[in-house]
């Protein structure tokens, strides 16, 4: 099978040193410490601007960035994300992340906006999650590919947000509201989460009954 690339101009393979991202700004030694234990390597492979895809930048969105993220230890994707932000908060465009995991490959894209004070810096909502096959990789990158009929930089960052989110939605929906309610999705599985585990400890019956009554309720508001 061909392996399907992303247009030769976007290429770029640089290496980006972990000190860049915990150096320069006040972090906690844990924090600091997590890059180095935790990732073994940032790549930066593609770059998307009005250079490299002749997509017009906009006031929001100047350039898009792929990096490729290699762990140490595949465990650590379970708290990646904390990390993810001290780069994305430091790099004022969006980045999509790629993660290579057994038989998957995992993408990650934050929903990010400039932050007003200072333009260089932004700031991070939550992310988006996309696993697929590695089978699938040339899938989504023609999916992705696709997209670069987009308008302008900011509507191919939006599309490309769409396409890891796993629930369908109507092209011509409102971008603001699908985040909202994806936000508002992933709170409530954060709730469940914490919900379920509690019901897993729980010894007394009526506090199970409780528990259950919770739950039910949360996963009804995940279907709407």
């Amino acid at each position: 099978m061909i392996r399907m690339e992303f247009p030769e101009k976007t290429i770029i393979n640089q290496k980006i040193p972990k000190k860049r991202f915990y150096d320069n700004i006040k972090l906690k030694t844990k924090i600091k410490n997590r890059f180095k234990e935790e990732i073994d390597s940032i790549i930066f492979r593609n770059k998307f601007s009005k250079k490299t895809i002749g997509i017009e930048k906009t006031k929001e969105v100047e350039e898009i960035f792929i990096f490729e993220i290699k762990l140490k230890e595949n465990k650590y994707l379970e708290q990646i994300e904390s990390l993810l932000k001290i780069i994305d908060k430091a790099i004022p465009y969006p980045i999509l992340f790629k993660f290579n995991i057994h038989n998957n490959i995992i993408y990650k894209i934050a929903i990010k906006r400039r932050n007003e004070i200072n333009i260089n810096y932004s700031i991070i909502d939550f992310y988006e999650t996309k696993i697929i096959n590695k089978k699938e990789e040339n899938k989504f990158k023609e999916d992705l590919l696709k997209e670069f009929n987009s308008i302008n930089l900011i509507n191919l960052y939006r599309n490309i947000v769409k396409l890891l989110i796993s629930k369908k939605y109507n092209q011509n929906q409102d971008f603001q509201k699908i985040i909202i309610k994806e936000k508002k999705q992933k709170e409530i599985k954060e709730k469940l989460k914490i919900l379920e585990n509690k019901l897993v400890k729980e010894k007394q019956t009526d506090k199970q009954f409780e528990l259950y009554k919770q739950i039910k309720k949360l996963k009804e508001e995940l279907k709407k």
